[in-house]
């Protein structure tokens, strides 16, 4: 967590919400609102790791079962100490504590490379602020280390680290020997030897950082906030044998902010928050080839906030931990489709805390550190476990008849809109799915419907969210990444309905059926896939269907309305008109010809 100096503090609560956070549900599917607040949380009694006065924690996972602590024990005069920990059901056992450091150490981070490994950097307040690193090695839970080593020999601020496999990390650090630049150094584990490879600087003012974001294998992301500037700025790097490289900065957040905190959702994607006046802010990030590109923002809270923690429990999940002023502590699941966050109610978890951190230990299962405030500041920690509700991806095929050309959809994403365009009459979709810079493979915008079998006939919306579709026929989420993945109760039957904004929506002909939490349909292959038959779809080929082009208004029918209202009105416009039916981004007589061969058809969706 990033804390930047600023009058954040001393902002009077809005509408008198002092402990209880204002949630912003962004799903569109009402008829399911209730089962998304369906994951829960549940807390064990506190573990005491150490008495007292503990301060400057910081924790990973080692595996599912085991992490590592490591903190400043202010009643040993400020020594380095770390600590194992083993989870065994609901109970937790440790280690004997070790000293890191017999001096005074300042900010502390501690990094998992192995079940039996771990990386410990900090500062040395008894050398000036000196930055520092020393490898663990665990047998048991008992901790043996080797030499420390110096990573930087000036004041040393800002402490990040972050691996990517046994052996290969990227320290980030402030630089007071080189004006207080952004430092990323990139260093190999051997063994229990550290060895100092290449650093790179990536501000060169002090910044505001403490933290890396994990895209995949070999590249991370660098967020961190501009005190020249007064803005957030991320920076893409990436590692190889020996050396770490930065790519150019990416305004991430234009405006000045009080908190930045992230978490990883794997595969080149994450979750950030900020706190703008009070209220914290959310939006989710992607990494592309082209660069990096954002959800929209949504206020998620509002309250005296003092920390907020974040960590990821798997790709499509994160836990969320806020410590309100008033040392109340409270947390929360937040579910991730595509750009869409939907957050659980708050659960009150401790009181009287501060120095929270936390670590996911697997998908259900994570740790909660902090300083017992109420007990002389002692260490103490709480293991936490998750129940889901169900969750589905959506693994699904189409084409749109338009730009079908040969055996895929042409694509032209620059004139496609960042927010989803389906908040007009019919359809009526108003959700917040939005995407700051869309990649090159993206055709358009679609709606998926998921429906229930109701007697035989299919009706009654489960949930509707705007997805993407790319020129290979697959429907992605509103991250242009993955598959859709939804929580809901499964009905007997579910149905899938797709709507396009100038294409005829279609349905699927049979219940969709799930393996292993996918349900597939195919959509292309055969008109035996879609309710109606080649009344509800386009033949594009001999082997190929897809939905039928030329309803520019929308209201299921190709008629005369769609060619007098819309296709004579935009003649000759560009960019993204209802008209362009095979998405050139022009509206001209080749898409007259589309009208002309499905006019007089109809969407065969049942109407509900």
């Amino acid at each position: 967590m990033i804390v930047f100096k600023s009058s954040y503090q001393v902002f009077i609560l809005k509408f008198l919400l002092v402990l209880f956070p204002v949630f912003t549900v962004q799903a569109q599917n009402m008829s399911a609102n209730k089962s998304l607040f369906q994951n829960k949380l549940s807390f064990s009694d506190p573990f005491m790791f150490s008495f007292p006065k503990t301060s400057n924690i910081s924790i990973s996972m080692l595996d599912t079962n085991r992490f590592v602590i490591a903190f400043r024990s202010d009643g040993y005069g400020g020594k380095g100490v770390a600590v194992i920990g083993d989870v065994a059901g609901g109970n937790i056992s440790f280690g004997s504590p070790e000293f890191f450091d017999e001096g005074i150490v300042g900010d502390i981070k501690v990094q998992g490379l192995s079940p039996a490994k771990f990386i410990i950097i900090w500062q040395d307040e008894k050398q000036n602020g000196i930055g520092k690193t020393i490898v663990g090695e665990v047998n048991y839970n008992y901790i043996s280390f080797a030499e420390s080593y110096v990573f930087n020999d000036k004041p040393t601020e800002e402490l990040s680290i972050t691996s990517f496999n046994d052996y290969d990390c990227v320290i980030g650090f402030s630089d007071g020997g080189n004006f207080g630049n952004g430092t990323v150094k990139r260093v190999k584990v051997i063994g229990n030897l550290v060895m100092m490879l290449n650093e790179e600087v990536f501000s060169d003012f002090p910044p505001n950082f403490n933290t890396f974001i994990r895209l995949s294998d070999t590249t991370f992301a660098v967020p961190y906030y501009s005190n020249s500037e007064n803005n957030v700025k991320l920076r893409k790097g990436r590692i190889s044998f020996d050396s770490v490289f930065l790519a150019e900065e990416q305004i991430m957040i234009s405006n000045s902010v009080d908190q930045l905190n992230v978490a990883e959702l794997f595969d080149n994607k994450f979750y950030f928050s900020y706190f703008d006046q009070g209220y914290e802010i959310t939006s989710k990030g992607v990494s592309f080839s082209e660069g990096f590109s954002f959800g929209k923002i949504d206020t998620v809270l509002s309250g005296n906030t003092g920390n907020v923690e974040l960590t990821s429990l798997d790709a499509n999940h994160y836990l969320h931990i806020v410590n309100y002023e008033n040392d109340s502590a409270y947390a929360d699941i937040v579910t991730v489709n595509g750009t869409i966050q939907t957050s659980t109610q708050h659960q009150s978890f401790e009181k009287e805390i501060s120095s929270i951190v936390l670590t996911a230990l697997s998908h259900e299962r994570f740790i909660i550190a902090y300083s017992d405030d109420a007990n002389n500041n002692s260490g103490k920690l709480i293991l936490g476990t998750v129940s889901y509700m169900p969750g589905y991806f959506f693994d699904i095929s189409a084409f749109l008849e338009g730009p079908f050309y040969g055996t895929a959809m042409n694509s032209n994403s620059d004139i496609l809109p960042e927010l989803q365009p389906y908040c007009f009459e019919s359809p009526n979709y108003c959700g917040k799915e939005y995407l700051s810079v869309i990649p090159d493979n993206i055709v358009d915008w679609l709606l998926i419907d998921v429906r229930k079998s109701v007697g035989g006939k299919s009706s009654n919306s489960i949930f509707r969210q705007a997805v993407f579709i790319s020129n290979d026929g697959k429907v992605l989420s509103s991250d242009a990444m993955r598959i859709p993945f939804f929580e809901f109760i499964q009905y007997e039957n579910i149905f899938l309905v797709l709507h396009h904004r100038n294409h005829l929506s279609i349905m699927s002909s049979s219940a969709l059926i799930e393996n292993n939490g996918i349900f597939n349909y195919d959509f292309t292959d055969s008109w035996l896939k879609t309710f109606g038959g080649l009344n509800g779809c386009a033949k594009l080929n001999s082997e190929s269907y897809g939905m039928s082009a030329g309803d520019a208004n929308g209201d299921g029918e190709v008629n005369n309305l769609d060619k007098n209202d819309f296709w004579f009105s935009q003649l000759g416009g560009s960019g993204y008109l209802q008209s362009d039916f095979n998405f050139d981004g022009e509206v001209d007589t080749d898409d007259l010809l589309f009208w002309i061969m499905n006019s007089g058809k109809s969407s065969q969706v049942p109407e509900q």
